[in-house]
């Protein structure tokens, strides 16, 4: 399980800004920056969720390439 503040975090390496991290969550952009700095524990279960949804829909999928067995590489 992923904290607020690895959520956020991870959405702002991501390219985000604090504001649009905010946005996403539903707070003000104070919130999130006291949640990175760690003046603030956690988010509601409702804001990380949000944060969390964000992120999930923001990520590549992943592609595993597969070759037959004994093929050549």
């Amino acid at each position: 399980m992923n904290s607020s503040k690895n959520l956020a975090l991870a959405l702002l390496a991501d390219g985000k800004s604090q504001a649009e991290v905010a946005a996403i969550a539903g707070v003000n952009q104070a919130t999130i920056s006291r949640l990175i700095n760690g003046k603030s524990s956690d988010l509601s279960y409702r804001e990380g969720k949000r944060l969390e949804e964000a992120l999930q829909n923001s990520q590549p999928p992943i592609t595993v390439l597969v070759t037959p067995a004994g093929a050549a590489r």
